[in-house]
Order: structure tokens, then sequence, then C-alpha cells
């Protein structure tokens, strides 16, 4: 049995699918999401002197002086976690996660409960299984961590096993992390296969809709898979509904919901050799600056919106110079974009650098990828903002980058909207 909940502006608008399939989508009347190949594919990302190339960064071998094979540098680092690295300010995840010894206790037990249904059959029954592949429509790494950390959150609610399957384009995420001792969230062989399907996709419940569902939750006696992207700010972590169901999380900021979600399943790697990503160049003590543009201009390389680019650039630089950032990346999916903050920075002399590859879309790029080229294409970006020390959004708010900082546990005064305020605590994590 599959449940869909998707909203038509998901629903992909090339390929075989026409306005009446989409439709039906969005009516759930047809199981659409079976027929595409959605693939994930949101950062293209190569650097030199001006376009730094990191290719071996999230590999634990950053050279930002010269360009690296990415398959040997794979090779080296095989049993590291290539998904998630220490930032600055990681010191910050137990006391914003667990900071008494209720919450240890609580993330504790659920830890051992979870090793011990592993053994018995008739828990394994009741699993919840996040779940991410080629032919699921999941939205962009960003919606897909806000699902990961929802179904992490309902699952411990309902005292249900909780397990993760997330590959796309022909590769496995999950295997980019290391996972937590106690903790493993690998699908067991052939659970999959016999469980349930809900399809949740841009699902935004009223409280009333939430309780009902969780409430639900804690009764079922099968094994389900979820493909969701619920906001977890804006549902699971309203106060009421936490008092109600996870009341030991209370005193989590919706600004690190996700980070306290991912710090508890995988352990970030010590990046050792970061500090070789700015030798010569300010050494670690670089901000990102991140432009998350229209889906309509990623990959593009369309000067026509320099305009609107440069407005918010230029705010973004001054935003860096009013907390005396000199050392920039940059990080957009517009080749425009990148283009112009170069130009711009000369102005305000700051030593910024751009992303040399271009971008790729996740509901639109159906290629299948190398290990070297899922990494350059998806995720190098994604690392980098977790070694920011600041965070500085030109544009509107994007969940990609929001996420990145929510699992860094960057702290709020370092996460800067357009207006060099301070991004809303649940705004961080929420956004598209």
């Amino acid at each position: 049995q599959t449940i869909h909940v998707l909203s038509a502006s998901r629903v992909p608008k090339h390929s075989a699918f026409n306005s009446r399939m989409r439709s039906s989508c969005a009516l759930a009347l047809f199981p659409c999401l079976s027929l595409i190949n959605i693939t994930s594919a949101y950062k293209a990302r190569n650097f030199t002197e001006e376009a730094i190339d990191y290719s071996g960064f999230v590999q634990g071998h950053l050279n930002f002086l010269q360009r690296q094979d990415a398959d040997s540098a794979l090779g080296r680092i095989q049993q590291r976690s290539r998904g998630y690295l220490q930032g600055p300010y990681q010191y910050l995840a137990e006391q914003e996660c667990q900071p008494e010894e209720t919450q240890k206790q609580k993330w504790a037990e659920y830890k051992s409960f979870h090793a011990q249904c592993r053994q018995d059959e008739s828990c394994m029954r009741r699993a919840v299984i996040w779940k991410c592949e080629d032919y699921d429509l999941c939205g962009g790494l960003g919606d897909e961590l806000r699902g990961l950390a929802f179904s992490l959150y309902a699952a411990i609610a309902a005292k249900r096993p909780f397990f993760v399957s997330w590959s796309k384009m022909g590769q496995n995420i999950l295997a980019l992390f290391e996972k937590q001792e106690g903790v493993d969230v690998s699908v067991p062989p052939g659970l999959l296969q016999g469980c349930e399907t809900r399809n949740m996709i841009d699902w935004h419940p009223e409280q009333d809709a939430l309780t009902q569902f969780l409430s639900s939750t804690k009764e079922v006696s099968t094994c389900e898979s979820w493909v969701t992207n619920i906001v977890v700010t804006q549902t699971l972590f309203d106060r009421r509904m936490l008092q109600e169901y996870l009341p030991w999380l209370v005193h989590v900021q919706p600004r690190y919901a996700i980070g306290c979600a991912m710090s508890f399943l995988f352990k970030p790697s010590s990046p050792d050799s970061v500090p070789e990503m700015w030798q010569g160049r300010g050494g670690r003590n670089f901000s990102v600056i991140h432009y998350r543009v229209d889906d309509s201009a990623i990959g593009e390389d369309d000067q026509s919106n320099n305009a609107t680019y440069s407005v918010h650039i230029r705010k973004a630089l001054q935003c860096a110079t009013s907390h005396d950032i000199s050392s920039i990346l940059f990080l957009s999916a517009s080749e425009a974009a990148k283009k112009r903050a170069l130009q711009m920075s000369t102005d305000f002399g700051i030593q910024l650098h751009v992303s040399k590859g271009v971008a790729k879309h996740i509901d639109q790029d159906p290629s299948q990828l190398t290990s070297a080229e899922f990494e350059s294409a998806v995720w190098n970006d994604f690392v980098a903002i977790q070694q920011a020390q600041y965070l500085l959004f030109a544009g509107r708010v994007s969940g990609f980058a929001g996420n990145a900082a929510s699992m860094s546990f960057l702290p709020s005064d370092h996460v800067l909207d357009n207006s060099c305020s301070p991004v809303a605590s649940g705004e961080v994590v929420r956004s598209e």
C-alpha cells in the first residue's frame, strides 16, 4: 500500500509527465513517484586560484593549492566519514542537545532500545524507515534532512526502531556518514521490501492533523517507509507538540533540530587536514556567503539578473565588512551570481573565492555519478558550510545552507540574513 501526500509544485514538468499525469500525482491518485528517476544534484563544485578546487575536501584530504586526484583520495580514506565534518562550534552540540542528565539518559535509552530491537523480529515489524532513493521525489538536500530528522523524532516518540535508506544518483549517501557507536540505522536486508510506503511530500499539517498522525503512528504494528520532507521545526518542534510527545527535548532550539538528530545518529569527523584549505588565504578562519537563486537560474550564466544579484551581493558584502570578515567562500548555484560576486568583492577589499563547477538541479538532472563526481556535484558545498565561522545569506534564507549550519551548531549571531540580522531560529532549517 502506498499513501501519497504530494504537492503539485513538486511534480516534474519534464520527461514523460504531462499535465494530466501531474494532476493525478497531486491528487494522490497515481503512483507517479515510481515512474521517473528524480535524481539529486544540488551543487557542482571544483576550485582553482579564484575558483578553488576542493574535490578532496569531504574526503579529509583538502588541498586548495593544487588539484588532487579525487578517486585516489577516496581510496585513502574509505573508512572515514566524508559527509559530516566537525566545525569550529561543534563543541556546542552537547550543551544544545543533551545539557542535563535527563536528556543524556533519554537519548541513551533509545539507543539501547534500537540495538535490542534489531535482534527482535516482532519489534522490527514496527520499524520506521525514512526512504529517499533514485525513484523517490524527496526535494533538495535541505528537504531531505528535514524529513530524516522528523522521521527520527517521530519514531522515538512512538518507540519504534528507525532506519535510513538514502541513495541518489546511483550513490549511497548514507555511506558518507560514520555511524555513532551503538546506533546503526542502515536497513537490515529484506526489511524494506515488506514495508508499506507513505509519501508525504510538502505536507504541512495543522497541529490537529499532526497530533492525529503521531497518535496513530504509536499504534501501527507494521513496518512503514516514509518519503517525506515534513518541516520538523514547524511541526514536531512546536513547544506544545514537544510537551506531549518528546518533553525531554523542549530545551532544544528549533535551529538545532537537524543538528541534534544528525549528531545523535552520526559522528562528525575531525577535519585534521582542513587547515590546508586556506593556507595562504587566511587560515581556517573563513566564512561563507550563500546565495540561493531560483531553480530556473541553477547552473545558468544568464547576465540578465545581474542587477538583482548585485543588490543582494552588495548587502552581504557590506554585512561581512561590518563584522570584520575578510576571507569568504561565496557559494551559489548561479554562474552569473558567482561572477558578479568576484567583480564586486574588489570594491570591498574582501578576499573572495567562488566555485568553478556548474551546479545541477536535484529534480531535473538524471545523472548517475561516480563517488567523486557525486561528492563534487552534491556534497562539497554542504561540508564547506559546516566549516564556516559565519554564514551570511545573500537573498533568501536557504535550507541547504541552514541545515549545514544546524549540524555545525553555528551560534545564532553567526547566521545572518540579507539585512545582516540573525536569522530566526526556526527559519534557519525550514526554508527551501
